[in-house]
């Protein structure tokens, strides 16, 4: 199968002055991109050395991260997404665990980087790494994902599983020259794999939308028109906000012919009221589900009305696989269970990644054979009454997905634990009175020096702005059960000592 590369380099070659890029600076035909993209992939192959496979992506959101990730491509090598917002300690903790040495980055350099060139603003560097990695050569990018242990781990992803995934998409929804697609979310969500190469694989075009635009409604709605967008991706919450901010405008979008919500559960009111007030009258809905562990998108479930009016408050459809992956509903032992009963969703296919780097024990957990089969067990429980329509029930641990980010509590609650002043810590959902679901923590002092102000610093340091509460409780202890376990469901309901010193 071809590289993802060459399916890019394909389409340069069919439509070479076609607009393949858009951003504040202005366009990118195909042709310019390709160029651009081989000057830094040339760049790198001088630079890197034998046992090179990764390079740091660590640039803004703008034409300059894309050139950079396509020359790393084309360079044959594997790209690692870092977004440059995160705080320095993230930063460093992919990069170290990746192994990385070479940075491809738009922003000052740390104290122990080397600068090693430059390729228009793009710096390249060099970075200290202790820790080599065996990357197999076919991997094209690792996404790291949150972990229980407070150590985020990083998935490898593969040409073929990446062309698989895209491949079927397009041919399920098919994209072409006439479409505008945005590319709404960081390089370091999943969902921006989705939103670069359904377009830069089919001759469309791909508008990166600025994130001081993507964090107001009204100036996303006044990009969508100016661009004349035909496809958008977006996670619940935001797309929730996109309803509000054209209703509170009066406005429509009538060029958008299709919107893909995904990476949390969807709320029906919003697509109900998407479609009675004709906000986009010529698109329509697409739930996508899917683990980053199988490469973005394994169900799709095409929303109407009548299909939200009618949905279960305790299951959200996620619809049917695409064509590349096959799917199982399992017990907890393994084996398959009857239509209508629950368990957990055990995904097999050609977009199963290759697993974690470096974490063999739990490679070996998540990534399992049966019947010769290898499938990637979600975590996620669902149930299909009808053998082809599925439901997502929920976790069957304690990883969450918070305004589309999956986010395990346990790496959350590790950070706050390791303030001194913590003597115990959970982490749990709330739902607020608009349906939205935000982050709670729950912790229990044996200092007055430890406040709601100086978890909120400490979580600054350590982690990215969607890994932090929206609120932050003081309890005299955790609830537990019977057996003397986290009682989970007891939180809410705790009594909040609030943040008076003693």
């Amino acid at each position: 199968m071809d590289s993802i590369y060459d399916l890019f380099v394909e389409a340069s070659e069919r439509w070479p002055a076609r607009t393949a890029l858009a951003d504040a600076a202005g366009t990118l035909t195909y042709g310019q991109l390709r160029s651009a993209a081989t000057a830094v992939g040339t760049a790198l192959k001088a630079l890197s050395d034998p046992g090179d496979r990764l390079v740091s992506v660590r640039i803004g959101h703008d034409r300059y991260a894309i050139i950079g990730l396509l020359g790393v491509l084309a360079a044959g090598l594997a790209y690692v997404p870092v977004d440059p917002e995160y705080p320095p300690h993230r930063r460093r903790l992919l990069e170290d665990d990746s192994g990385a040495r070479i940075v491809l980055t738009d922003r000052p350099l740390s104290a122990d980087e080397r600068p090693a060139g430059m390729v228009g603003p793009i710096q390249i560097a060099t970075r200290p790494t202790s820790v080599p990695r065996e990357i197999p050569s076919d991997v094209a990018y690792i996404i790291y994902t949150s972990g229980s242990t407070g150590r985020p781990k990083g998935c490898l992803t593969a040409h073929e599983h990446l062309a698989a995934f895209i491949d079927s998409w397009n041919a399920t929804y098919p994209t072409g020259p006439g479409d505008v697609w945005t590319m709404f979310h960081s390089l370091s969500f999943d969902f921006s794999v989705l939103e670069l190469w359904a377009p830069l694989t089919s001759g469309a075009t791909c508008v990166l939308v600025p994130a001081e635009t993507a964090r107001d409604p009204v100036r996303f709605i006044d990009l969508l028109d100016r661009e004349r967008v035909s496809i958008v991706a977006q996670t619940p919450t935001m797309f929730g906000n996109l309803r509000t901010g054209l209703m509170m405008l009066g406005r429509s979008l009538p060029r958008l012919r299709m919107v893909v919500v995904g990476g949390e559960a969807f709320r029906p009111h919003d697509v109900i009221g998407w479609i009675e007030q004709g906000l986009a009258p010529n698109s329509r809905i697409v739930n996508a589900y899917g683990p980053t562990e199988t490469t973005v998108i394994v169900t799709t479930s095409p929303l109407s009305e009548e299909h939200c009016r009618r949905m279960s408050p305790a299951e959200t459809p996620i619809g049917r696989p695409l064509p590349h992956v096959h799917v199982s509903v399992r017990d907890s032992e393994g084996r398959q269970v009857d239509h209508g009963t629950p368990g957990e969703l055990w995904i097999a296919g050609s977009s199963v990644a290759r697993g974690y780097l470096d974490r063999p024990k739990l490679t070996e957990e998540r990534f399992v054979v049966s019947d010769g089969v290898r499938y990637y067990r979600s975590g996620d429980r669902v149930v299909s009454h009808d053998g082809a329509e599925y439901h997502f029930l929920g976790r069957t641990d304690d990883q969450v997905k918070v305004r589309g980010f999956r986010i395990e509590l346990g790496e959350v609650e590790a950070v706050i634990a390791d303030l001194k002043g913590v003597q115990a810590v959970a982490a749990g959902l709330e739902t607020t009175s608009h349906g939205h679901q935000r982050l709670i923590a729950y912790v229990v002092t044996d200092s007055g020096d430890v406040d709601a102000e100086s978890i909120r610093q400490h979580l600054r340091r350590r982690l990215p702005a969607q890994y932090h509460p929206s609120r932050i409780k003081r309890l005299a202890q955790l609830p537990v059960s019977g057996s003397g376990k986290l009682d989970r469901a007891a939180l809410a309901g705790a009594a909040d000592l609030g943040w008076n010193r003693q």
